[in-house]
């Protein structure tokens, strides 16, 4: 990982100058697709290494609780401790169950939005909204 003065070295040396109204020094097109990936990837480490992370600690534990708790239903048959045990097995296959289900949502949702993404930079006016976005932000940065 690049610490803050490199990223700024290193894309200080992909602006070129822009001959445009403003003479705003922008990044070039080598530039401009250095920072999407690099956007890319900081929020995928960001977000989904620590919460797939968790989330998997959070499952191989759980499913080790019912492993643990059926077996000890097997030591204990016949006393009541057994419909307890049975609660507590059905309450956390349902967080089990609930957690595979946000995960599939999550992931069926993320490769939505990356073929969205794919579809919109297939088109011939990507580079037109590129330009849009950016006098965008050249204008609320001036106002």
């Amino acid at each position: 990982m690049l610490s803050l003065p490199q990223l700024k070295q290193l894309f200080n040396s992909l602006a070129t100058e822009e001959s445009g109204e403003l003479g705003v020094r922008t990044l070039s097109s080598t530039g401009m697709e250095g920072a999407r990936k690099m956007i890319q990837k900081y929020l995928d480490d960001f977000v989904n290494m620590d919460l797939g992370r968790a989330e998997a600690y959070l499952e191989t534990s759980v499913a080790g609780q019912v492993s643990d708790t059926a077996m000890g239903m097997r030591l204990v048959e016949g006393t009541p401790a057994i419909e307890r045990a049975q609660e507590q097995i059905l309450d956390r296959l349902q967080l089990l169950m609930a957690m595979r289900g946000r995960a599939a949502y999550v992931r069926g949702r993320a490769l939505n939005m990356t073929n969205t993404w794919n579809r919109l930079k297939m088109t011939k006016d990507f580079t037109d909204i590129n330009e849009l976005e950016y006098a965008k932000g050249v204008e609320v940065s001036v106002k």
